[in-house]
């Protein structure tokens, strides 16, 4: 009698490839890995929503995949945000993105520190930022 291996199939519901680790064939495997949900669709449609192996969720938002944290920040402040705005979540749970735990963050300083630049900045700042 010969030895035959009986093939495993993926662990994810519907899917009749085989598997390749962690219960995952190479497609779901991937998605696993690079987003944290083996059912991650990087064209998903608008609303659907993945984690990413650093804990951030991401969503599909008019087309394009990105993080719902800025998402739900942008829809509190009324505009985009400005590629020197971060948003912090509080609590550090990185799914967490109720608007009370986020808050704006920005990198935007002066290269220098002569006071006119200072003052400057901080005119900047108060206008932007009120």
């Amino acid at each position: 009698m010969a030895n035959s291996k009986i093939k495993r199939l993926c662990t994810v519901d519907g899917c009749t490839k085989g598997q390749q680790a962690k219960g995952f064939c190479p497609t779901h495997y991937t998605r696993w890995w690079k987003y944290g949900d083996p059912l991650y669709l990087k064209r998903a449609p608008n609303g659907e929503r993945g984690t990413l192996h650093n804990g951030y969720r991401r969503i599909s938002h008019e087309g394009k995949i990105v993080y719902e944290h800025r998402v739900v920040m942008a829809n509190h402040l009324g505009r985009d945000l400005l590629s020197t705005e971060h948003v912090h979540h509080r609590n550090g749970n990185r799914i967490d993105n109720r608007i009370e735990n986020l808050e704006l963050w920005t990198r935007d300083h002066p290269k220098t520190q002569r006071v006119s630049d200072l003052v400057a900045w901080a005119r900047e700042i108060l206008d932007r930022y009120g």
